[in-house]
């Protein structure tokens, strides 16, 4: 029986009846059985045809199965960056695009880091069919860089750039690893490949939400402050051996000693409404001015800080005022609490200002102290230099199984090793208190208490032996 065949197509699809856009018969002419073809003309590019094939003789009708096929005509490429990037970590992120429309279309992503006059182009390679793609970029730095790229296409109708770049900033380190000589790429992400100072990785770590710094044991001469701004926890953790193979690895008791640098002269670390740890660290030869007389070794601005089993020496101002030598601490509801630490030889001499806390001033501060010793710290003016040891007002003061020893005040005004002012609850437990010297003109106590209340204060199982409350006008007890 003679067969009639059509062909139909068109940007629609219109199933099983007749009303196609475009048809093609075959010469109206009866096909025997086999295969048909046809080439159609006139496509618009980049866009998606639907067709079917339609017979019919004497004995009925029949429609193509499946009831349409579809296909989509090639035409000048169109590239997007899309999703962006992805898998980003601190030296390390994934490119993406989307070949939107081209057909067969040679691919390339062009990318760098911003203020950079270099561009880096990844080739694809081979001819690619529409959709996804990606590629990874690495050794792009110790974290914080931020990049730009876009992606392009060519195919035989023509070439396209992504609308715009996309820009995104690598993301800064959860933990940094330092020793004082750096190791492999230094770029902190183990001991093998440490930086090379505490101020570089704590500024990688501190653009974290949260961030820990380990340092190996030895000497770290800062040219710098290390900044520490806005972050819900930071720790920095020294006395590490820093043996490949660890994270971060077993500890020794040969310190890591932060400290200034000969040429430098600032304080070690400053930080701001964060939550901060120090532990195991020697922080030494801190400098303040007097401008910046406040904390030489760690200065405080409401945070909330634990120091454990730190030393901190050799703080503070050698002729002018300062406010807490080894450390300031202030702002309302902080928190500063030490655990088994030793200040010693912190403070300033030589003032003609107001200089208070030879090791620690605090205001507005809940401070605990539990098995410290402040040793020789000193506060050595000519006008109002008070608490050549602590000098806390407002806040309170928690003092466990501490030595208070050596400790010397020398002013005009009334002033004690310990001046202590207006503050909401004071205890003293199991203290040691030997070989103070409070030197005043006006009146001098070890311990200097102003606006205490008695409900609010308690001195438990203490000593005191063999201070010197040396007064030039109006001589006082040890309290």
């Amino acid at each position: 029986t003679p067969t009639y065949v059509w062909v139909y197509w068109d940007t629609n699809n219109w199933g099983t009846n007749k009303s196609w856009g475009n048809s093609y018969d075959f010469m109206s002419q009866p096909q025997a059985t086999g295969s048909l073809t046809y080439q159609a003309t006139a496509l618009l590019p980049n866009t998606y045809y639907w067709y079917t094939y339609y017979a019919s003789n004497l004995a009925g009708d029949a429609w193509g199965q499946p009831t349409q096929e579809m296909f989509k005509t090639f035409g000048p490429p169109e590239v997007v960056n899309d999703p962006g990037p992805t898998e980003v970590t601190y030296r390390s992120a994934t490119l993406n695009g989307i070949l939107v429309n081209g057909g067969s279309t040679y691919i390339f992503i062009h990318w760098w880091t911003n203020g950079s006059e270099s561009t880096n182009v990844i080739d694809f390679g081979a001819a690619r069919s529409e959709g996804s793609f990606a590629t990874n970029i690495t050794g792009l730095g110790t974290g914080g860089v931020a990049i730009s790229h876009r992606c392009f296409a060519s195919n035989i109708y023509g070439t396209t750039w992504a609308d715009a770049a996309t820009n995104f900033t690598t993301l800064l380190p959860l933990i940094c690893y330092a020793t004082p000589t750096g190791a492999g790429a230094r770029d902190g992400t183990d001991w093998d490949n440490a930086f090379d100072s505490a101020v570089t990785a704590v500024t990688a770590c501190a653009g974290r939400t949260l961030g820990t710094v380990y340092l190996k044991y030895g000497v770290y001469s800062n040219n710098a402050v290390c900044a520490i701004a806005n972050l819900p926890q930071m720790s920095i953790r020294g006395g590490y051996l820093g043996t490949s193979g660890g994270s971060p690895g077993a500890t020794t008791d040969i310190p890591s000693v932060v400290t200034r640098s000969i040429a430098a002269s600032n304080r070690i670390f400053y930080c701001t409404n964060s939550t901060v740890t120090f532990d195991s660290l020697t922080i030494s030869n801190g400098f303040v001015n007097s401008a910046t007389n406040a904390g030489g070794g760690i200065c405080l601005l409401g945070c909330q800080t634990t120091i454990t089993n730190c030393t901190l020496r050799r703080n503070g101002n050698t002729a002018g005022s300062v406010r807490g030598g080894a450390i300031h601490a202030s702002g309302s509801g902080s928190t500063l609490a030490m655990f088994g630490c030793t200040l010693e030889n912190n403070g300033s001499a030589g003032s003609y200002g107001y200089s208070y806390g030879g090791a620690v001033f605090a205001s507005s501060v809940t401070v605990t102290v539990d098995n410290v010793v402040f040793d020789s710290n000193r506060i050595e003016g000519y006008d109002y230099s008070q608490g050549g040891c602590l000098w806390i007002e407002y806040g309170s003061l928690q003092a466990r199984n501490c030595q208070f020893r050596n400790n010397y005040s020398r002013g005009y005004h009334e002033s004690g090793v310990l001046h202590l002012y207006s503050l909401g609850a004071l205890t003293f437990s199991n203290c040691v208190f030997s070989g103070n010297n409070p030197y005043t003109w006006t009146g001098a106590g070890v311990v200097s208490l102003i606006g205490v209340g008695v409900n609010g204060m308690r001195i438990v199982d203490c000593i005191f032996t063999n201070n010197n409350n040396a007064a030039l006008g109006n001589p006082t007890g040890l309290i």
